[in-house]
């Protein structure tokens, strides 16, 4: 995926995916990350049935936009979230995304217990999510978003300790 410009329809919170995609469009962009992110920006829901999704890929077509990346942040530290994010994973599979971002949690209130608490539990969570991630053909990419993934170092570090071919950093200079 090197040299692509991705534009992610988060930037456009309070509009409709159409909305989001004509503008990206419009302003040269090819490249685009569907955000689906429950209570957030729904552009994709995760319990979006075919039809659904039917209609995405028909978005996408006509604005001539190709869905690169998929914006499924969840809270990896706990049972809830990873729940979701398996969401995440079968939505991208099916509109045939390869790469799948997500913060860790750890990163705001929303997740309880200490870093080094969340750290733990995120770990012992996210290498078999890794292996099912491999087996649809998705790479899931750590957003920095602070805590866990505070910035780049700390990133790369974590990234080494899950030691998956599959896993890696989506470095979002916003946070």
């Amino acid at each position: 995926m090197a040299d692509r410009l991705t534009f992610c329809t988060n930037s456009h919170h309070t509009y409709t995916l159409e909305e989001s995609l004509a503008a990206a469009a419009a302003a040269g962009y090819k490249n685009i990350e569907l955000t689906s992110v429950p209570g957030w920006t729904e552009h994709v829901r995760r319990d979006a049935t075919d039809e659904e999704l039917a209609h995405v890929k028909d978005l996408l077509k006509k604005y001539g936009l190709t869905a690169v990346s998929f914006a499924g942040h969840s809270d990896m530290a706990s049972d809830t979230g990873v729940a979701e994010f398996r969401k995440a994973l079968d939505v991208a599979h099916k509109l045939g995304i390869g790469y799948v971002t997500t913060s860790t949690g750890g990163h705001d209130a929303s997740s309880s217990g200490s870093l080094d608490e969340q750290r733990e539990a995120f770990l012992a969570r996210i290498r078999p999510l890794c292996d099912e991630a491999a087996e649809k053909g998705i790479t899931i990419c750590l957003e920095t978003h602070g805590g866990l993934v505070a910035n780049g170092a700390i990133s790369a570090e974590l990234v080494k300790l899950i030691d998956k071919p599959n896993i890696g950093v989506n470095y979002d200079p916003g946070t």
